[in-house]
């Protein structure tokens, strides 16, 4: 690994993300996932199955 690789990730690694950058990483994580066994769920699914989810909580 280069020096400036390294670098960049040690200053990754010290980032907290935002509340918003968390749900998105997590939306792309689901959608990627569940993507591999049903190539039906795509992003836009999840975003839809998220908002009802919120809506369901509140």
């Amino acid at each position: 690994m280069t020096e400036q690789l390294k670098n960049v990730v040690e200053l990754a690694r010290a980032r907290t993300m935002t509340s918003d950058e968390r749900e998105d990483q997590l939306r792309n994580f689901a959608a990627g996932n569940v993507g591999l066994e049903n190539e039906r769920v795509t992003r836009a699914v999840v975003d839809e199955a998220a908002k009802r989810i919120g809506q369901n909580t509140r």
